[in-house]
């Protein structure tokens, strides 16, 4: 996006970028000191969908595919920042389908990091809260590690589509 002005305009004004230290919002969120807390995240969250996409190199959907669901729902608890997974599908065996979790936000995007990754065996993968509403939330789980998809460079994602 390019912003153009004419001196006769009036200057234009510039998106802030929160300052997490003070205080702020993300997603409808408050952050305070770096720490995040909600309330609608306190609740039982079952999966509507869940879509494997690839991402090209510049961020953009190159291709999704619904696939079956990896767990039926998860229980979060933001007070205690647990969490507990219900019917799940994970990568190993010795994984845990509850634990706890942790809210982060970098460059104005919120993570939940949680201490089981049923997605992708990369430690770098990350997952973003997208839409976070009293009764949606969507996360975008990407893996940091690149795949080839069509003869070029790719990240594996899955979007889940949650539902109260």
């Amino acid at each position: 996006m390019i912003a153009i002005s004419c001196k006769l305009d009036d200057p234009l004004i510039p998106v802030p970028n929160p300052n997490f230290n003070s205080g702020g919002t993300v997603l409808g969120i408050n952050v305070f000191n770096k720490t995040v807390n909600n309330s609608y995240l306190s609740n039982l969250w079952t999966v509507s969908s869940t879509v494997k996409q690839y991402y090209d190199t510049s961020d953009v959907v190159i291709s999704g595919t619904s696939v079956p669901n990896r767990f039926t729902s998860i229980s979060l608890n933001d007070n205690t920042k647990t969490f507990v997974f219900t019917n799940g599908t994970f990568l190993y065996a010795d994984q845990k389908p509850s634990g706890l979790y942790r809210l982060y936000t970098t460059d104005n995007v919120l993570f939940i990091q949680l201490g089981t990754n049923v997605f992708f065996d990369s430690a770098n993968s990350t997952t973003r809260i997208t839409n976070l509403t009293a009764r949606a939330m969507t996360w975008l789980a990407i893996d940091t590690n690149t795949v080839v998809v069509n003869g070029k460079p790719a990240h594996e994602a899955y979007q889940v589509i949650f539902a109260r």
